[in-house]
This record gives C-alpha cells, sequence and structure tokens, in this order.
C-alpha cells in the first residue's frame, strides 16, 4: 500500500467519520412540511410499478429517480424515518468522499507553490468545510430534500468519473503508443459520466446545467479550449447532451410542477428576479456565517429601490468578474460559474412558494468553501506559518457544533416551526404549519391564533381560513367557524378538507342538504373512500332524497363490498324509493354477512321474507 493510498484511505475515514458525527442526531426528526405528501401520503412509492409516476404537486413531481430512492426506503422500511434519514446522511457522506476526489485530482494538475497545502490537504479541507456547514442541513435532514442532496452525489459524480476519464487518456501513452486497457478504461469512466449525469436529470431539475459546466472543466483545466475539447471528445458531449432530453420530457409531463413554479404561476418574472439579488447575497452571507439559517422564507414582496440596487450591483458584478475570469481560463473563473450557474435554474424561474430557499446552497457551497481554504493557504504562505490546517480545523469545529445545533431544531415538527415563525413573523405558511402542530398538541386557541394571524397576513391564503374555520368549530364558535370555512372555499373551490368541515357544522345543525351539498362537493375534489360515500348517502337519506342516497350507498359497496351496514342502509333507502324487491335483497345480504344484525332483520320482517 503507497504512501498516498493510505493518506487517502485516512482522508475518506476523515470523513465519514465527521458526517457521522455532524448528523448523529438527525436520525429520529420527523416528517415535516414537504415530507407528508412526498412521503406517507404517497401512494406511489407503495409498489415498485408506480414509482416511475410521482404525484402531480409534490417535491417527487417529475423526479421519478428521486420517487425511486424513496420507494427502496418504504420497502425497507415503512415510514420509519430512522431509514429515510440514514440514506441521507449515507447521500451526503457519499457526496464529500466525490467532491474530495475532484478537488484532488483538480489540484494535483495546478502548480503549487512551496509551503502551501498538499493537493489532498486541500481537497480534504475543502471537503470538510463542505460536508459540515450548518447551510447542508436542509438537504439533509430534512428529508424530502434529498431532492438535492441526491441531485448533488449525481452531479459530481458526474464531473468525477470525467476527471477520472481524461486521467486515463494522459496515462495511455507508453513508449509512444496508446494502452489499450487504459483507453478502455477512459470509455468506461465517460459511460459512467453519462449514466450519473441522465439519473441527475431524473432527480431535479438543476442538473441540466451539468453537462456545461463538464464541458467548461474540459476548457480551463484539460484542453485550453472548447472546440479542442469538443474535437477530442465530440461524441462524449453529445451524449452528454443528449440527457437534457429527459429533463424536458420530465418538465412537460408538469408543467410548473403543480403550479409552484413557472411563469404561470401568478408571480410576475422582473418581480421574482427582483428578489433574487438579495437572496444570493444572503447565500452568500450564511455560507460565510450561517448565524440565522430559516426552514421556510415564504413568500417575499420585492426589496426597496435601494436594495435592490446595491444587490443587484453586487451581484452583477461578481457575476461579470467570474465570466471575464473564466474567459481568461482562470479556475477562479470556473469557481464562479460553478457557484452562479447552479443557482440560476431556481433563480431565473419563478417559485411561487419559494423565493429563497438554504437548499439551493447544496452544490454552490463547494465553490465557497474551496475559496476560503484557498484564502487560508495563501495567508499561510504569506505569513510563512502552519496556520491553515489549525484555522481550517477550527472551523470546521465551529461548523459542526452549529450542524448539531441545528439539527436539534429539526427533532419536532413544533420546535421547527417555533423556530421559523421566530425567524420569519411574516410568513403566513410559518404560521399556518405552527397553528397544526398546536392543534395537534391539544392547544386549540394557540393554533387558532396563528391561523388567524396568517389570514391577516394573506387574505386570500384558502388553508389560513380553512385550519381557523376548522379551530373555531372545535371551540363551538360555529358562526365564525362557518364564515371562515365559506371563505376557504370561495378562494379554494377544490379543497375537500374545507368542504368536509363545513358538511360537519351543517349536519350538526340538522342543515342536510347543506350537508350533502359540501360532502358531495368534497368527494368531487378527491378520490374518496366508502366512508366518505357512506356519508354522503346519510346526508342525502335524512334530506329525503332515497334515490341518489341508494346511489351512493352502491358506490360505498363498490369499494367495499363486504359491509353489511352499507348493505342494511342502502336497503332502507331503496325501500324509500317503493323498491321492495331490491330492498329484500339488501337486507339479505347484510344478513348473510352479519346473521345477528338486528337491524337488518328487523327491517327484513318489516317487509316479509
Amino acid at each position: 500500500m503507497t504512501g498516498a493510498f493510505k493518506r487517502q484511505c485516512g482522508a475518506a475515514a476523515i470523513l465519514v467519520l465527521a458526517g457521522g458525527i455532524a448528523y448523529h442526531n438527525s436520525l429520529h426528526g420527523p416528517l415535516v412540511f414537504d415530507d407528508l405528501p412526498s412521503i406517507r401520503d404517497n401512494g406511489t412509492i407503495r409498489q415498485f410499478a408506480t414509482v416511475l409516476r410521482p404525484p402531480s404537486g409534490m417535491t417527487v413531481d417529475a423526479r421519478p429517480v428521486l420517487n425511486a430512492s424513496l420507494a427502496l426506503n418504504y420497502a425497507w422500511g415503512g415510514l420509519d424515518v430512522v431509514g429515510y434519514h440514514l440514506v441521507n446522511v449515507a447521500i451526503h457522506i457519499a457526496g464529500a468522499l466525490v467532491l474530495f476526489g475532484i478537488i484532488r485530482r483538480t489540484m494535483a494538475r495546478l502548480s503549487r507553490r512551496e509551503g502551501g497545502l498538499s493537493p489532498s490537504d486541500f481537497a480534504l479541507a475543502v471537503s470538510v468545510l463542505w460536508l459540515v456547514h450548518p447551510l447542508q442541513t436542509e438537504s439533509v435532514t430534512y428529508i424530502v430534500q434529498r431532492a438535492e442532496s441526491l441531485m448533488g452525489l449525481l452531479y459530481l459524480l458526474t464531473l468525477y468519473f470525467f476527471i477520472r476519464s481524461v486521467d486515463s487518456e494522459s496515462s495511455t501513452q507508453v513508449s509512444g503508443l496508446r494502452s489499450q486497457v487504459s483507453a478502455k478504461s477512459g470509455f468506461r469512466f465517460q459511460v459512467f459520466a453519462v449514466a450519473a449525469c441522465a439519473l441527475s436529470m431524473g432527480t431535479k431539475e438543476v442538473a441540466a446545467t451539468a453537462p456545461i459546466l463538464v464541458l467548461l472543466y474540459d476548457r480551463t483545466f484539460v484542453s485550453g479550449g472548447f472546440r479542442e475539447a469538443l474535437r477530442l471528445r465530440g461524441r462524449f458531449y453529445a451524449a452528454l447532451a443528449a440527457t437534457w432530453i429527459i429533463v424536458i420530457l420530465l418538465t412537460l409531463s408538469s408543467p410548473g410542477r403543480g403550479g409552484s413554479t413557472g411563469f404561470g404561476n401568478g408571480i410576475s418574472w422582473p418581480a421574482y428576479i427582483a428578489t433574487q439579488f438579495p437572496a444570493i447575497l444572503r447565500y452568500l452571507r450564511l455560507a460565510i456565517w450561517p448565524d440565522r439559517l430559516v426552514f421556510d422564507y415564504g413568500p417575499e414582496n420585492p426589496p426597496s429601490l435601494p436594495v435592490l440596487l446595491i444587490s443587484a450591483l453586487l451581484v452583477l458584478g461578481a457575476l461579470a468578474a467570474a465570466l471575464a475570469a473564466a474567459w481568461r481560463k482562470s479556475p477562479w473563473g470556473f469557481l464562479g460559474v460553478w457557484f452562479f450557474a447552479i443557482l440560476a435554474p431556481t433563480s431565473l424561474v419563478p417559485g411561487m412558494m419559494q423565493m429563497t430557499a438554504e437548499h439551493r446552497m447544496y452544490l454552490p457551497l463547494a465553490a465557497v468553501a474551496v475559496a476560503a481554504v484557498a484564502g487560508a493557504d495563501f495567508a499561510a504562505r504569506r505569513v510563512r506559518r502552519r496556520i491553515a490546517g489549525p484555522a481550517i480545523a477550527a472551523a470546521a469545529a465551529a461548523l459542526l457544533a452549529c450542524t448539531l445545533a441545528r439539527n436539534e431544531t429539526y427533532g419536532t415538527g413544533w420546535s421547527l416551526w417555533i423556530d421559523t415563525v421566530a425567524k420569519r413573523p411574516e410568513n403566513p405558511f410559518a404560521h399556518v404549519n405552527l397553528g397544526v402542530e398546536e392543534f395537534l398538541r391539544g392547544n386549540i386557541a394557540l393554533a387558532g391564533e396563528q391561523f388567524a394571524l396568517a389570514a391577516r397576513l394573506r387574505p386570500d391564503y384558502a388553508a389560513a381560513h380553512r385550519n381557523l374555520g376548522g379551530s373555531l368549530l372545535k371551540m363551538g364558535r360555529r358562526k365564525e367557524a362557518r364564515r371562515e370555512l365559506e371563505a376557504a372555499i370561495r378562494l379554494d373551490p377544490e379543497n375537500p378538507i374545507a368542504h368536509d368541515d363545513l358538511a360537519s357544522l351543517l349536519a350538526s345543525e340538522g342543515d342536510w342538504a347543506g350537508t350533502a351539498l359540501q360532502l358531495a362537493a368534497a368527494l368531487k375534489a378527491e378520490r374518496a373512500d366508502a366512508g366518505e360515500h357512506s356519508r354522503l348517502a346519510e346526508a342525502l337519506l335524512m334530506s329525503d332524497r332515497p334515490g341518489p342516497a341508494a346511489a351512493e350507498y352502491a358506490e360505498c359497496l363498490r369499494i367495499r363490498p363486504n359491509d353489511p351496514d352499507a348493505h342494511n342502509n342502502r336497503g332502507v333507502a331503496l325501500l324509500r324509493t317503493g323498491d321492495t324487491a331490491g330492498a329484500r335483497a339488501e337486507f339479505q345480504a347484510a344478513l348473510r354477512l352479519k346473521p345477528d344484525d338486528a337491524d337488518a332483520r328487523r327491517n327484513l320482517a318489516g317487509i316479509g321474507n
């Protein structure tokens, strides 16, 4: 075993250990926010036959690779969160190991001044900082944001396998002849790179930038020019570009991701872009000083004109500098383009629910880590003291401590939303989710206060009115509850929960016709189970509409054919329509299923055998 190989194994062990320590207290965090629809309520992960058709409007929408990874977790442990967290941590550690390989091989290509960090030490420092940085917690501890970390791993693998392929090419010259074995190895790594790129396209749309950055890396560090890179590896880049077909087809299959993103979601493009300049500066500040991490920033208004002008000047200036450096084939230019290019898709395409999201910094943070380590290394050379290692180790320890503390915030849904509301009190989404947590804890009045605050912050927020109506109903304040539920239905006519809650209120008041109307609307809005059809049938029967009631009981029996109560109740409905023969058949069916059913026996006796 060579010394270099031992150092690489030691670095890998450090990364695995650091990642394990940083996220050991994240394994029992519950499903929160988008985890619930994407995992708990996602029927497509229950069987492998449906994993490639994820439901619309969720984080997994148009992301079949992500959905398939969740299906594997479900197959192994159902909804036990430990398994999901373990996979997330493993993905993140694997990403750090691949990043180490990329940085080490890249640094080995560059000339190095005496006294600086070795390629392996430099790569280890960057990878550790990236691995334990608390800005990564949203992509690791928040389960469904595996979308970001899994895409990031596959993205890094795409670049790593490309580097391995060109390293194989450079080592194939033996006495002026190309080694056939090494040539095959280089081609194999190219195949791996294309496969990783294709999988990343099916994980998250941001991966669309991968072929461009691989080509830029080739130009900057390998070939020296775009034309030369394409001449030497034209087929490889054609294969990489072909993976764009995947993301295009997936995007077309779910336009606007269920209305949460895209140019037709009600948010103007200029207004969205205006929010992105300060957002990018916020990301950079958090990368350097992660003191106020926020789980959900919520909707944001465009910044004031002075803030917009200053932030736009800084961001556009940095972008221009990065492009100029990249044009000169500077490694710093590649880092700058890496940062801006990976942020570009989410910074340019409007998002209705999230204008700022910390998980977007998962891969761009690598560029910041490289810059930080390079700065420490430069300072150490200038003062001619070995201070880079201790300084980086101290920074890593501080970041790790912050990550551990941030994981504790994810320990319960309640603690997560308490923290979010404290940092973003103007976020109506956070108030609604905190209200739900208070409701589940039995604090109905506190929940109502949160829902009411959310409704004041955003009067057109249907979920706020719906949840407030439900809380008021629970507190017996029927008149106010009805007003809020009706407001929720006006804002979102297809919300089944609002219709269902209003139906319960109307039923308690004896308004069976209104109850039936609301239950019918609820059934229309979602695919209901037998119990919902039974509730509607009962309301129809109570409002003296036995014919439609019998039809609803029939639908109930189609879903649950061996339900004796449904047979008996359908018999009652048919009897009221004058269909004595049909009623007799239903009572007899009920008795076959439940011989001691006194109601069915009495009803059958009433019409004769």
